[in-house]
This record gives C-alpha cells, sequence and structure tokens, in this order.
C-alpha cells in the first residue's frame, strides 16, 4: 500500500489488535480480555529444538509489544532484526509509527541570539529577547505586557505562542487559551517547532490535566491539522468512556470519525490517489476495524458491528492484504465476539487463517498462523489452535534466521499461555535472548498465571 502518503492520516488512529503488532503511530489500545476457560488439549513439545546461531543477525530500531494476556502483566518490548524488519513491510508500509522524534531548539529566533540588547533598545528582536527571558523566569504575565508592544506580527505571535505554552505548563490553561484563540495561524519557523496548533495541543492537555474534558474538547475543535484534531478527539472520547459517560463519547467520537474522514479525503486528493480503489478500501478497512473497537469500549454495539461489517467487506476486496493489514484483520473476530456476535466471529476465521497462509516469507507467515490461532483459542477451538501452533512451529524449525526472532518466541509463548498451557509456554521462551528479555517474558507469565 501506499504507506507514506497514508502515514499520518494513519497514524491517528488507536487499533485494537489481538496480538502482536502493537504500537503502530498511535496509541493502541486493546478491548477488554477474553479468557477462554475450557480446557486445551497439549501441544507437541519444542523443548528439543535447538536452533543454529545464524550468520548474522543485526537488531533493528524497531520493536514490537505483544498485547497482555492480562492488563497487569504487560509485555516487554520486542526488537526485530533488520531482515525481520524488511520481510515483514514495516521500513516500507508504517516505519513512521516507531521511535521518538527528538527535536532541540532554541526559543529565540537566530538573529536575536546573535546580537547585543543594550538597555533601552525598543526593537522588536529586543522586545522578544525581554520576553523570553521573563518566560524562562517563569514571569509570563510580565512577559504578555513586553510582548504586546512587539510591531512586527510574526515576531509577535511566536512571543505569545511561547508565553501561553509557559502558561499551559504551570496549570494556567484559561490564561493561555484567551491568549492564543485570537491569533492567526502561525507557522512553524526557524530554530522553533512552535505552531498555533502545537500550542492549542499544550493547551488541550492542561485542560486534561485538570479533569475538564468539556473545555479540552473545545481547544481540540479549534486545530487546524484535522488527523491530529481526531486523534485527540479519540482520546477524549476513551476518557468519557472511562468515566461512564458512554454516550457523551461516543457524540466525541462522531466527531473524531468526521475529522479523520475528511482528513483521509484531502490526503487522497493531495497524493492524486483519488482513482485507486485499493488504497480507498484498505484506508476504510483500517479506519473502521479502529472505530469499531472505540465504539465497543463505549457499549455502542450496534455501531461498531455496522463498522466491522464494513471493514470485513473492504478487507474481502484487497487482492494481496499487507502484514500491518493482517495485523488488523485478525482483530475482527475478536470485536466480533466483544460485540456478542460470536456467529460472525467464526465466520471470518477461516477468511483470517487462508489470508495467514497465503503469506510467503517464513516469518510473515508463521506470525500469521500465531496470530490465527490466537482467534480460533479466543473462540475457544482447541483442534486449530494445536494445528496452527504447529504448523507455524515447522516454519521456524525450518528456517534459522526466523528462529532467532524473539518476537516468534514470545508470541507463541503468549498464545500457549492463553489457551492455559504455561508449561508449553515456559519451555516455548527458553530459546529467547538476551536472557534479560527471557527473565522479563517469564516474570509476565507467572504473572498473568498467578491473576488467571
Amino acid at each position: 500500500m501506499q504507506g507514506l502518503k497514508f502515514a499520518s492520516i494513519v497514524s491517528s488512529l488507536t487499533f485494537s489488535v489481538p496480538l502482536a503488532l502493537s504500537g503502530v503511530g498511535c496509541a493502541i489500545a486493546q478491548p477488554s480480555p477474553i479468557s477462554p476457560t475450557s480446557p486445551q488439549p497439549a501441544v507437541p513439545s519444542n523443548s528439543n529444538f535447538h536452533p543454529k546461531p545464524p550468520v548474522e543477525t543485526p537488531t533493528s530500531s524497531l520493536s514490537l509489544t505483544p498485547l497482555p494476556i492480562v492488563p497487569a502483566c504487560p509485555f516487554p518490548d520486542v526488537r526485530l532484526s533488520k531482515a525481520a524488519e524488511t520481510a515483514i513491510g514495516f521500513s516500507k508500509e508504517i516505519h513512521f509509527g516507531f521511535g521518538e522524534v527528538t527535536v532541540e531548539t532554541n526559543e529565540l529566533t537566530s538573529s536575536a541570539d546573535a546580537e547585543i540588547i543594550y538597555p533601552g533598545d525598543v526593537s522588536d528582536r529586543a522586545l522578544r529577547s525581554r520576553a523570553s527571558n521573563l518566560v524562562g523566569d517563569k514571569k509570563p504575565d510580565s512577559a504578555v505586557l513586553i510582548a504586546q508592544k512587539i510591531k512586527k506580527a510574526d515576531i509577535r505571535v511566536q512571543a505569545l505562542l511561547e508565553i501561553a505554552e509557559v502558561y499551559a505548563e504551570i496549570g494556567q490553561a484559561d490564561k493561555a487559551h484567551r491568549l492564543v484563540q485570537p491569533l492567526p495561524p502561525a507557522p512553524v519557523q526557524k530554530n522553533t517547532f512552535r505552531s498555533k496548533d502545537y500550542v492549542l495541543e499544550e493547551i488541550a492537555t492542561a485542560y486534561r490535566k485538570q479533569g475538564n474534558l468539556e473545555q479540552e474538547t473545545k481547544v481540540v475543535n479549534e486545530l487546524s491539522d484535522l488527523a491530529a484534531r481526531s486523534s485527540l478527539l479519540q482520546k477524549i472520547a476513551e476518557s468519557y468512556g472511562d468515566r461512564k459517560q458512554f454516550e457523551r463519547g461516543a457524540a466525541v467520537l462522531s466527531l473524531a470519525i468526521a475529522d479523520y474522514k475528511t482528513a483521509t479525503k484531502n490526503a487522497i486528493i493531495a497524493g492524486g490517489q483519488q482513482n485507486d480503489k485499493q488504497f480507498e478500501q484498505f484506508q476504510r478497512f483500517v479506519s473502521s476495524t479502529s472505530f469499531a473497537g472505540l465504539y465497543l469500549r463505549l457499549k455502542q454495539r450496534d455501531k461498531a458491528i455496522a463498522l466491522l461489517d464494513e471493514a470485513l467487506a473492504n478487507a474481502k476486496a484487497i487482492p494481496k492484504m499487507s502484514p500491518f493489514g493482517f495485523a488488523v484483520l485478525s482483530g475482527i473476530p475478536v470485536l466480533y465476539q466483544a460485540a456478542g456476535r460470536e456467529d460472525k466471529a467464526k465466520e471470518v476465521l477461516p477468511f483470517v487463517l487462508k489470508t495467514a497462509q497465503s503469506y510467503e516469507e517464513p516469518i510473515t507467515k508463521s506470525l500469521g498462523l500465531i496470530m490465527a490461532a490466537q482467534d480460533y483459542a479466543v473462540l475457544k477451538q482447541p483442534d486449530q489452535v494445536t494445528a496452527l501452533l504447529s504448523q507455524a512451529m515447522a516454519i521456524v524449525k525450518g528456517d534459522q534466521v526466523v528462529a532467532h526472532e524473539n518476537i516468534i518466541w514470545v508470541s507463541l509463548a503468549k498464545v500457549y499461555a492463553y489457551s492455559g498451557q504455561y508449561d508449553q509456554a515456559f519451555q516455548t521462551i527458553s530459546t529467547v535472548e538476551p536472557v534479560t528479555l527471557r527473565d522479563q517474558v517469564k516474570q509476565t507469565l507467572i504473572c498473568s498465571q498467578k491473576q488467571k
């Protein structure tokens, strides 16, 4: 898929996927875990399998975090090798969603830094420098009086934005908002990342810390960046859900969906992809699944089911599903089941399995089979779980590179544990390296076993 054009839009979604590929640019949430309680048959042990070291497995900067079996027992991040990253397609498709971008900034313009400011100097740059110094001293009220004397509009706007940001940091969100509201949109300038949207986000965060979701929503709706606005509205909707204010949350989510659709339409037009039906189907499939998960958290089952139906229809129209798409697809049966439609969940399983089996790359196929096994485990079909994990293990044993991918072993262990086969899960992680990671995964499994 055309990941780069879609990157900034899809990263604004909150995904609900059941197994390993969590951490997509965005905050990824899991619906309430569903723990199968029926006894599961034994799966052939892999304890006698000890793979030889591969020639070279350089470590990628990319890590995956399997979703927890029990919320209180999170799994550690698991790094991929470069080979695995390339095979799965993250470097081309959703690499944007991982890692942190560190921006080192100087709060003053470069020319202001270079100049010597003399007492009595009332030039715009001198006033800007004085205002900034007052901001640094946490004296925003005095800084405002200086900044308002700046004649040149772009310098004045940047000074006021800096002051508003400090108001937000010290919890004076109302003052910050009053200062920013009348300002025109401010483009990002050299030596600073600050824009009006950026400061509005900081103000929204300040209101969130105060627990004022209503005012946070108002500020977020002033953002000009629709994708960012949609992302923040989704978080607000979740917060209303946490407060059991489900109807309010659903109303905010409807705003988030409208912004997302407009942002996506604009991105498609800007990228010249109006006639790319497959691209449009993919984004509808991904977004519908994501929003369905959010509606479920807000107890809006009918809306969730309608979106899942739409997501599935679009998924079936895509000729070749990407690995990222499959991670989303494998969440659909879990979401149907959580929505009380186990019949629909079971109808999806053959399509999920067929898609997993269509991959040729060993690591992609083995992960796909493990995720499909998780779906069957959720729906309490132990024979299929056994068969799929055996197929995945056969692929692992036959490929030395895959055999050294920790994400495979951790994901296998998770499904074994999810199915109640903790002895098998502990055996499976014996190949995980380094030992520190193995111990972290072991502690997660022990914690999950005690919680269940």
